[in-house]
């Protein structure tokens, strides 16, 4: 598999408009990362200036999580039952 970084570098040199977080967001779409890995790239990949709150840091991290772990057609059929 390959490395959370080599696919964020990847993204960035197709797409040199779009910023950090949505290069790394499309790195990780479907490949099933651990938080504990996101966590990680994300320290160490987001280059913007932004000094995000702890709160604020946890909700990134869930978004990137749910990205790159979506539900499977199955689950997603419990939710949505009325």
């Amino acid at each position: 598999m390959k490395s959370i970084k080599a696919l964020f570098l990847k993204k960035q040199e197709k797409n040199p408009l779009w910023g950090d977080y949505i290069c790394l967001i499309e790195a990780v779409r479907d490949r099933k990362f651990t938080r504990k890995w996101l966590g990680i790239a994300m320290n160490e990949l987001i280059t913007e200036s932004v000094d995000y709150e702890s709160s604020e840091k946890k909700q990134y991290l869930n978004y990137l999580y749910s990205a790159s772990n979506p539900l499977e057609e199955g689950k997603n059929k419990g939710l949505n039952a009325l």
